[in-house]
């Protein structure tokens, strides 16, 4: 099974989809790869090199539909899976990758092709009777991790940075570039 390690353990804590696991080391892991393999400066065909983007990247909670409104809309969980996949795109960055952009997954609480509406992908929760929208804990941290990263040039915002720099970047890691173009 694909989603066992060498010594036959799941290779991550498990989300609310059986084929999506918690791997954040992954998502590095892959940026590097697909640059390595698009972005060699020693062979003249891919000097050009590519600007990568994290388009979609997320998670469902897995008990979400055994939780009180309260408990889905503080999803630590969803807040956790950001901060720790978004420190590995950081680490990427600073090891030469190019990632020029990072989309959240989902924006709402929506329809899912194979899933119906059966789970919850979205930093804002909906009441599907209702359609009322509210942001979960996830929307919110979200929302204040661009805010202390965008500038009018797109350029990091250096003196918002430090706030959350314990929670994003590694120890070690440069604050001004490690970010740089992420959020865009």
């Amino acid at each position: 099974v694909m989603f066992l390690d060498d010594e036959k353990h799941l290779i991550g804590p498990v989300t609310g989809c059986e084929w999506l696991f918690v791997v954040p080391e992954g998502i590095h892991d892959l940026l590097v790869w697909l640059n390595d393999r698009y972005n060699d400066p020693n062979d003249p065909s891919k000097q050009a090199g590519y600007d990568l983007r994290v388009t979609e990247n997320g998670l469902a909670i897995p008990w979400w539909d055994q939780l009180t409104i309260s408990d889905t809309l503080n999803d630590t969980f969803r807040v956790d899976y950001y901060k720790s996949h978004i420190e590995q795109v950081a680490r990427a960055i600073t090891e030469g990758v190019r990632v020029t952009a990072y989309y959240a997954w989902s924006l709402m609480d929506n329809y899912e092709w194979a899933d119906g509406y059966s789970k919850r992908f979205g930093l804002i929760y909906v009441d599907y009777e209702t359609q009322e929208r509210i942001p979960k804990l996830s929307a919110w941290w979200y929302s204040a991790l661009i805010d202390a990263h965008a500038t009018t040039h797109r350029e990091i915002n250096t003196a918002g940075l430090s706030q959350f720099a314990t929670h994003i970047i590694p120890p070690g890691l440069s604050t001004s570039t490690s970010l740089l173009g992420i959020f865009t």
